[in-house]
């Protein structure tokens, strides 16, 4: 059973980072919890989201469902592609195209994320194409708690498309919170690590 104060920690960890906004729960998930998801725009700024949840799985099988890149699309419907175009090290150039539906409003958007992985801990990336959007970037964080791990999601965005506020508010916090439970629920589908056992002589 899950500790009543974890999404409480959540939380602070979300308010501790972005002060002003506005928390959307998530409810209605499996046992795990809820995702918590908070929205804010500065004037004129971009939209900045921070969300996260806890989850009885270890920071391997968050890692694991994370940098899974190229299998993203078959959890998450609407990320239509994500391709790796080069590996080197901890760096990697990936290109996704997203279809977004909300309401009357439909597009088609590509970007091409250049991403810096910390294994087990952080995951950044950017979008270095600049097509869709002007700015595109955040991270993936992930911290070993007892009975589990938390992961935050934090994103910066500032579309080159027109979109009344209230709209481009509602199709982000839709978009975030879905991505943030079809993760969730990919990382409970990866195995847990295997523990290896030192032969007896």
């Amino acid at each position: 059973m899950r500790a009543p104060d974890r999404s409480e920690r959540i939380r602070r960890w979300l308010a501790g980072g972005l002060l002003a906004g506005i928390m959307v729960p998530l409810g209605g998930l499996p046992a795990s919890g809820p995702v918590e998801l908070r929205l804010a725009q500065s004037q004129g700024g971009p939209y900045v989201m921070e969300g996260g949840f806890w989850i009885p799985a270890t920071p391997q099988q968050a890692w694991q469902a994370l940098t899974d890149y190229e299998g993203i699309p078959g959890f998450v419907p609407s990320l239509a592609r994500s391709q790796v175009l080069a590996r080197s090290g901890g760096h990697v150039l990936i290109r996704q195209e997203a279809r977004l539906a909300f309401l009357f409003f439909r597009r088609h958007m590509e970007v091409r994320l250049d991403v810096l992985e910390e294994p087990f801990l952080r995951i950044s990336f950017k979008d270095s194409l600049r097509e869709d959007f002007e700015i595109y970037e955040g991270s993936w964080e992930i911290r070993e708690v007892s009975g589990g791990a938390e992961v935050v999601y934090r994103l910066r965005a500032r579309p080159r498309f027109a979109l009344p506020g209230w709209l481009a508010r509602r199709l982000f916090a839709s978009q975030a919170g879905d991505l943030l439970s079809r993760v969730r629920l990919e990382i409970l589908r990866k195995p847990a690590p295997q523990m290896s056992v030192s032969p007896r002589h």
